[in-house]
């Protein structure tokens, strides 16, 4: 008996031990047939199955001549990374880099599979072994390597694994820069560093405070331009007004007149309450008025 093929019969029904010089007998085989069948699945960046298309499932003679190559999936964008062949003699078929398997069939079933992974950004590296690292500030902007960056996830050994981790390099560590009276407080989840080591999507938030300052508000006689009563200290946010108006005090032989209002950009600014001097307390500053005897 031949691999691949069985035995049907010979032109003598008894073949003996032994064959005469000359003499001729014919044995009679005929091809095998075995299940022949063609797969491609197609994952989601989870690994779980999107597709599952079978593209060929019959017979084919022992011998018959095998090839199969990839194919795109129906929707979505995948890169194919591994081809299986189920043969135990898989010695008559071969495949080459780009996936496409050839040869002949063999004296058993045979099933090939192509696997592909799903790969949305187009750089023929499965999105299962990819992270993205994406910045964003609070109170501020995001002035030098904004990204988002793609990152690849390698095991030990530098090879591609989903359950591998990444490293930001010098070049994908961002700038975050404070708006305009407002102050760096901290980095969410943690500072990105090129040793931190990242197993999934991550977003580093660089938080800013808005500045606090403490601004003085003084109480002033409009006509000598000086303090009259002990000023006073207002904690006021970057961008709050004080209202001087709203700080008016009762100051003895004075009567107020105006108030400055000012926005707050800084510390230590001043804002001057106003007063005239009304020593017959009548509510009218003395300089209106004269005084008859």
């Amino acid at each position: 008996k031949y691999a691949g093929y069985d035995f049907v019969g010979s032109d003598q029904t008894t073949i003996p031990a032994e064959i005469a010089g000359g003499s001729t007998i014919k044995v009679y085989y005929v091809v095998n047939s075995y299940n022949y069948k063609v797969s491609h699945i197609y994952r989601d960046a989870e690994d779980n199955v999107v597709e599952d298309l079978t593209t060929t499932s019959e017979t084919r003679d022992y011998l018959s001549a095998i090839s199969e190559s990839p194919r795109p999936a129906t929707s979505g964008n995948f890169v194919l990374t591994n081809v299986e062949v189920e043969s135990q003699d898989q010695s008559t078929l071969t495949a080459d880099k780009d996936g496409n398997v050839t040869g002949t069939m063999p004296a058993e079933d045979l099933t090939i599979t192509f696997f592909y992974d799903a790969d949305e950004n187009h750089d023929e590296i499965p999105d299962k072994y990819q992270i993205t690292v994406s910045y964003r500030a609070v109170n501020g902007t995001i002035t030098a390597n904004n990204g988002p960056f793609t990152l690849n996830k390698v095991d030990a050994n530098g090879d591609y694994a989903v359950d591998g981790v990444a490293h930001l390099t010098v070049d994908q560590i961002a700038t975050a820069t404070a708006n305009e009276g407002y102050h760096f407080v901290s980095w969410a989840p943690e500072a990105p560093t090129t040793e931190i080591a990242l197993s999934e999507d991550t977003e580093f938030v660089a938080n800013f405070a808005v500045n606090e300052y403490s601004a003085t508000v003084k109480y002033m006689d409009e006509d000598t331009q000086t303090e009259i009563a002990m000023a006073k200290e207002v904690a006021v946010k970057h961008g709050e007004t004080v209202n001087g108006a709203d700080h008016v005090v009762n100051i003895e032989d004075y009567v107020y007149t105006y108030a400055e209002s000012k926005q707050i950009t800084e510390g230590n600014m001043e804002v001057n309450v106003y007063y005239s001097a009304d020593k017959n307390q009548d509510e009218i500053p003395d300089k209106y008025q004269i005084e008859v005897t």
